[in-house]
């Protein structure tokens, strides 16, 4: 499912910034974009959003940043470096003959007179911060997770129903194969002009031979056991994606059986019309935590 979230949190004057974002995919990947210095702790990143997650391309980055009175804390001048380039370059100006005045504008060109000691980061230290940052992005990106989860379950709802109306039909219709079938075998022999008996036992072997063949009995009670297992899968509070993928599977490999056993027009449509609305199920079941 898709998902957005930030958090951040502040620690002696080093703000985090975390921001997080997911789209569908059927396995986990997580992918993280952290400052050079803290990359030794992607592997704890990793840990606390597989905790939460379990689906999904979910891309994480973070943003640290410095307040202004630390950034004030961080700039030195080099007083006795700066006062060594003034009194050389006094002396240069006396002995060229040059004019003009030296000010304090020259003294910021010289090298290593301005120092910035912004320190690198501790990555003990800042982990805590940014664990919290981490946490708070994860929960507001769940939240609207949630969000479409709800209306994805609705949705699931009201096509496992169909599936079942489906079920249904291709039941009622299931005792009828072999008597159709039946029918057509004596109005083929008929109209052949060939004389039998219905009760010859060639006949009634040919019958029993293509009622065994198409009796579908025990996959429309696996596909009943099925949906049993799809309404618990729902309503479980738990991650649910991956055996929901399974079981569609199965349920696509039961209609196709159905479908090729039972050579019946009526059962067929149906079948087409199950096939069709699965497909779209499993469409849907890919954006399934």
């Amino acid at each position: 499912m898709t998902g957005y979230g930030s958090g951040n949190a502040s620690v002696k004057g080093m703000n985090v910034v975390a921001e997080v974002s997911s789209v569908n995919r059927r396995q986990l990947d997580i992918r993280v974009s952290l400052p050079k210095p803290l990359a030794v702790l992607e592997a704890r990143v990793f840990e606390v959003v597989r905790k939460k997650v379990s689906r999904g391309a979910v891309n994480i980055s973070f943003n640290l940043t410095m307040s202004d009175a630390a950034r004030s804390r961080s700039v030195h001048i080099d007083r006795i470096l700066a006062g060594a380039y003034l009194g050389e370059l006094r002396d240069a100006a006396r002995d060229l003959k040059l004019e003009g005045p030296l000010d304090a504008s020259i003294l910021f060109q010289l090298p290593d007179v301005v120092k910035k000691d912004f320190g690198a980061p501790d990555p003990e230290h800042i982990w805590i911060v940014m664990r919290q940052a981490l946490k708070d992005a994860l929960g507001a990106m769940l939240e609207m997770r949630a969000s479409e989860g709800d209306a994805l379950f609705q949705d699931l709802q009201k096509r496992s129903e169909l599936l079942r109306r489906y079920h249904g039909r291709i039941t009622r219709m299931a005792p009828g194969v072999v008597s159709d079938h039946r029918r057509a075998l004596t109005q083929r022999i008929q109209d052949s002009g060939v004389e039998i008996e219905t009760k010859d036992p060639s006949f009634l072997r040919e019958l029993a031979i293509y009622a065994d063949r198409c009796d579908i009995s025990e996959e429309l009670t696996r596909l009943e056991s099925h949906f049993d297992q799809f309404g618990e899968l729902m309503g479980s509070t738990d991650p649910a994606g991956r055996a929901l993928d399974f079981l569609v599977q199965e349920l696509f490999r039961e209609i196709n059986t159905i479908g090729s056993k039972a050579s019946n027009a009526k059962i067929s449509r149906q079948v087409i019309e199950f096939k069709s609305e699965l497909e779209r199920i499993r469409e849907q079941v890919q954006n399934v935590e």
